[in-house]
């Protein structure tokens, strides 16, 4: 019998923080939780994002504990989140003051005097008052891609994430002070936690509040909401601990409130609230109430909505069998993947279309359509599965960049949602009122300087539908699908389009067989990339518009 060994020490550290070191808002997380679990009372942080490095300095306890021979043993108890941002960076710096003496460490390599006073000259902290300094340098260094895409972040989006995480880090240490500067300026936030959540969300978002105050038959729900332009903020606090909420969760929230007419004071677009609730039982005491969100949701707004004929009705058999016993009565035909698997080919006709028969009928196959709704799977499937790769870089350089006209509004959108269109290989630049397109992806290698005005058309129209969040983790490729700009979507089109077998090509047997085979393993076989049908059921006219020395 095979004996259980334990794991090695670093190992199951790492597994015990638990964290993923994906984006710079990972690391300033994790130090600045650092700097609070250390009894900190005043913490200041320094952005650099040339070079994607970061220095949290504060008057906590500091680092007795990893002062030794200038390198931290990976059993000294340090907080396991550090071991994790040190295998994301070139240099992970650990030091100390006591006074006049500075003791430094370094985690994961050789301490390098020299590099440490490089850095402390850097960030300018050698003369601060400050017990204890961290410093994150060169975040991302073995990943080029990952490290690009952090470098892209618009300014204004760092800011709003960067409150929304300082935010949540305060609401239980009261009295704190945080400060955070980006390298060679001046602060740009400097807050104290307050001993309300009000007061601290009014002090970090400068917005106007408003009580709110509901109450049913057994939950009391109070709070606050307010409007916070670019804010995408929730959270419900119970049991003593916040929680934030679901885009459905709002949604609900955001439902009950107005139809209790709590929000005419606040004139603005209600997806941009942000509001702090409370649930507490109705007794006297107004105890916090432990009640699963789903329940509580219920209680604050029990009537739900839900769409008619969704994909999980679809996939129900009852449903289906209602489908079939409709179908009787309107002389109509139900064909699924399942029949296109005991599809039979008869022959091909004119050398465009394939005759078969499938659950007692005859029917007609386009073998153009049938073959291009197959490739574009095919294409659609490696595309997103190249895009998920964080370790690839599905854009190429153009050799001359593809420019348009833009205006200062349509030039912010496309700022904001710099992050999203690289995800997918497209990355540009502007110049004096235009956007210069300077990357794509292979399939759109052969676009042309006249096709800058449908491309930027189609990234405008996508960033008005879609989060400027990078993009979204689902089951499989085909949730996907709906992310894809327009303007690759169509050029993936294009390219199964001339991949796929033509009207007009001789196809033997095997050949026929395989296509209709093809054409059952994909997500939506009924229609090409285009929409038009691949398969047509032959009717009683059809039959007679034949010769009759045709051998079917």
């Amino acid at each position: 019998m095979a004996r259980v060994h334990k794991l090695p020490s670093e190992l199951s550290r790492r597994i015990h923080a638990y964290s993923v070191v994906d984006s710079i808002f990972t690391v300033f997380l994790e130090l600045l939780c650092l700097s609070l679990a250390a009894e900190a009372t005043e913490i200041s942080v320094i952005l650099d994002l040339s070079s994607l490095s970061i220095a949290v300095l504060d008057n906590g306890n500091g680092f007795p504990e990893l002062m030794q021979d200038n390198k931290a043993p990976l059993d000294s108890g340090l907080n396991p989140g550090l071991e994790c941002i040190s295998s994301s960076c070139a240099y992970l710096f650990l030091v100390a003051k006591n006074g006049p003496e500075i003791n430094s460490t370094s985690l994961g390599q050789d301490m390098d005097q020299r590099v440490l006073s490089t850095y402390m000259k850097h960030f300018q902290v050698a003369e601060s008052g400050f017990r204890s300094i961290v410093m994150a340098c060169r975040l991302f260094s073995h990943l080029p891609i990952r490290a690009r895409i952090s470098r892209a972040i618009p300014r204004k989006k760092l800011k709003r994430q960067l409150r929304k995480i300082v935010f949540l880090s305060l609401l239980q240490n009261p009295g704190t002070l945080v400060s955070i500067q980006f390298v060679g300026e001046n602060p740009w936030l400097s807050i104290k936690s307050s001993n309300t959540v009000e007061d601290l969300f009014q002090s970090l978002y400068n917005a106007p509040t408003l009580s709110i105050d509901l109450e049913d038959a057994k939950i009391h729900v109070v709070g606050f909401v307010a409007a916070v332009v670019g804010c995408s903020f929730q959270l419900i606090k119970w049991s003593d601990s916040y929680v934030q909420l679901t885009a459905a969760e709002r949604n609900a929230l955001n439902d009950k409130l107005s139809s209790r007419d709590t929000l005419n004071n606040l004139n603005c677009n209600r997806s941009r609230l942000s509001f702090y609730l409370e649930a507490r039982l109705c007794t006297d005491q107004s105890s916090l109430v432990d009640i699963p969100m789903p329940e509580l949701l219920q209680l604050i707004s029990p009537h739900t909505h839900k769409p008619q004929n969704s994909q999980n009705e679809l996939r129900n058999p009852q449903f289906s069998a209602q489908v079939q016993n409709k179908s009787e009565h309107f002389n109509c035909t139900v064909l699924d993947t399942q029949a296109l698997g005991e599809a039979v080919v008869l022959s091909q006709i004119a050398n465009q279309i394939l005759l078969a028969h499938i659950n007692d009928g005859i029917y007609f196959i386009d073998q153009h359509a049938c073959d291009e709704r197959y490739q574009f799977e095919q294409f659609l499937s490696r595309f997103l599965e190249l895009v998920g790769n964080e370790s690839v870089d599905v854009g190429v350089k153009l050799e001359h960049p593809i420019p348009f006209a833009i205006s200062d509004d349509n030039q912010e959108i496309l700022e904001e949602y710099r992050i999203l269109f690289f995800c997918f290989g497209i990355s540009y630049k502007f110049e004096a009122g235009f956007c210069q397109i300077t990357h794509l992806p292979f399939c759109m290698k052969s676009c042309s300087p006249q096709d800058g005005l449908l491309i930027g058309a189609s990234l405008l129209t996508h960033a008005t539908k879609f989060s400027s969040h990078p993009i979204k983790k689902y089951s499989d490729w085909f949730s996907q699908v709906r992310e894809i700009p327009s303007c690759i979507y169509d050029a993936l089109a294009l390219s199964a389009c001339r991949l796929s077998v033509k009207f007009g090509q001789i196809l033997n047997t095997q050949e026929q067989e395989y296509l209709v085979q093809n054409l059952r393993q994909c997500r939506l076989p009924f229609q090409c990339a285009h929409g038009r049908p691949t398969i047509i059921p032959m009717t009683s006219t059809d039959l007679g518009s034949f010769n009759d020395d045709l051998q079917l």
